[in-house]
């Protein structure tokens, strides 16, 4: 909860990747790809209520623990949102019409990299914006035909945030900003291993802070 509105977070997984099968349910790092998203929702200060919106069956969605996703995270999606044209806004729909909010967090589960402190900060200024409909973005280097570096603004899919009585399309009228090395949107088994070394390369940096306080 944030300024005593009630926050929910929802993350839209379906199965149907052409490019790499099944990538949400494919282990990095030891576990699922979803849940890196989940973990993170999850822990966040202000997200009251976490939501996994899924054509995939509750038995499909083991967490690396070997446990089952609890069923009070769980909404099986219709057929009829699960296609390619299915808007973020009207999974949404679907949801709040069940688990009353004020303000519907969206969380891909394509972007394992993005943190709690990711999705806390943007938070914060989406309030700090007066609620306007946030997305975040990162930059991407282009090189032109006369080959000068142009940094361009692109987003990366991993955080929308609107009102939820507004919930409509998400256009966005802010944006929060994500470096690139957190911002992998994961299509390819090219970015999924690239995104699994960054997740390596992160939980080994946080088992050294850990050993070097001595906890």
């Amino acid at each position: 909860m944030y300024e005593n509105k009630k926050i929910l977070a929802i993350i839209p997984m379906r199965k149907g990747s052409k490019r790499l099968p099944d990538k949400n349910i494919r282990k990095m790092c030891g576990v699922p790809m979803w849940e890196w998203t989940f973990i993170a929702a999850e822990r966040s200060r202000y997200v009251d209520w976490v939501m996994v919106s899924t054509d995939y069956e509750r038995g499909d969605l083991r967490m690396g623990n070997g446990d089952l996703l609890g069923p009070r995270y769980y909404r099986r999606r219709s057929i009829d949102l699960c296609q390619d044209d299915t808007l973020l806004c009207e999974v949404a729909t679907s949801i709040i019409k069940e688990h009353t909010c004020d303000i519907v967090v969206m969380l891909q589960p394509t972007s394992p990299l993005r943190t709690e402190e990711h999705i806390d900060l943007a938070i914060h200024q989406y309030f700090d914006m007066k609620e306007k409909p946030l997305a975040s973005i990162t930059s991407e280097d282009f090189v032109t035909k006369e080959g000068d570096r142009i940094c361009t603004p692109v987003r990366n899919g991993a955080i929308y945030i609107k009102a939820a009585d507004d919930i409509g399309e998400f256009r966005a009228e802010s944006t929060f900003y994500m470096l690139p090395e957190f911002s992998i949107d994961i299509d390819t088994l090219w970015e999924f291993n690239v995104a699994e070394c960054l997740m390596e390369k992160r939980n080994r940096s946080i088992s050294k802070s850990i050993s070097g306080a001595g906890l």
